[in-house]
């Protein structure tokens, strides 16, 4: 898996400066790609298939909950936007606003420590119902320069929805019959990552 990531942010908003909303302003863009390969093995000729799937995510809002002075150590709430997609959603995106939570822990000068985890409750789509997702990724940071990092670590991503609607069928008889469809479809996504930080 592949994964690119930028920031800009002008600090975190705490607890005690929910009266000034300038450090809450900021953005920080998350990109990832992977691709995968799954044969099935129950068919007669075996079945091969290719599924990439891509997931980009905005994080555009922290509020630290505890935190030390210089922000290095950290575990703050996060406000996204996150668009999600796989080979089988193709141009119809599973788009929605999520909440997350954000932690850091910096315990040498150039390393870095993170965790996320990502909630979207209804990631809105043209093909799927009730969808929503998740996401979470641990890893390291290691800075290079002063604004640059390369990541390492893991990465899962799950979404689930619902695809309902009517199609035709042909019973014993041949006689063409309308048949209800009503699928539950879930993508869980996952493995270890390599990409790279800036910081602007």
């Amino acid at each position: 898996m592949i994964e690119l990531d930028s920031n800009y942010w002008f600090g975190f908003i705490t607890q005690n400066q929910l009266y000034n909303w300038g450090p809450l302003f900021g953005i920080g863009v998350n990109f990832a790609y992977g691709n995968n390969s799954f044969t099935n093995l129950q068919a007669t000729q075996g079945i091969t298939a290719d599924l990439s799937t891509y997931m980009l995510d905005f994080d555009f809002a922290k509020l630290a909950l505890f935190h030390d002075d210089k922000m290095t150590r950290y575990l703050a709430l996060s406000g996204h936007y996150t668009s999600f997609s796989n080979s089988m959603s193709g141009s119809n995106p599973m788009n929605g606003l999520g909440i997350g939570i954000d932690s850091q822990y910096s315990f040498a000068e150039a390393v870095d420590l993170f965790f996320k985890l990502n909630y979207i409750p209804n990631a809105s789509s043209t093909r799927l119902n009730s969808a929503w997702g998740a996401n979470s990724e641990i890893g390291m940071k290691w800075f290079i320069s002063p604004k640059a990092a390369i990541n390492v670590g893991y990465k899962a991503v799950f979404y689930s929805g619902r695809v309902e609607g009517q199609t035709t069928g042909t019973d014993s008889t041949g006689k063409q019959v309308a048949v209800n469809v009503n699928l539950r479809i879930e993508d869980l996504f996952h493995g270890l990552t390599l990409g790279g930080s800036y910081y602007f």
